[in-house]
């Protein structure tokens, strides 16, 4: 989690499952990747102090995905009233690379 300067205690959370069955370096190590290299990039620059984001920003990565969707399962069960209080935004990676498809879901 990196702290936000202006609005600390409102999230924008970015996340992906990293389980596969079906096509593993597609679905989702690739994605996986992606949110390693977004931490380190991110982290990078709040250590030399370049940058720090308006709100939160909360890095996850969730386990058995592929099996009913169960490791975010939890952590929403677990934290509801936390996330309707205070998440501003999910970024959902998934599949981060495997074709020229690009989607964007607007959950209201």
């Amino acid at each position: 989690m990196i702290k936000g300067r202006v609005e600390p205690d409102r999230y924008v959370m970015i996340g992906n499952h990293y389980d596969s069955w079906v096509q593993g370096a597609i679905d989702d190590t690739s994605s996986t990747a992606m949110s390693l290299e977004l931490t380190r990039v991110y982290g990078g620059l709040v250590k030399d102090g370049t940058w720090r984001p308006r709100r939160s920003v909360v890095f996850a990565a969730w386990g058995a995905e592929e099996f009913a969707l169960l490791g975010s399962l939890e952590y929403v069960e677990q934290f509801t009233d936390l996330i309707k209080e205070r998440m501003v935004a999910y970024i959902n990676m998934d599949i981060g690379v495997g074709g020229e498809a690009f989607w964007i879901y607007i959950v209201l």
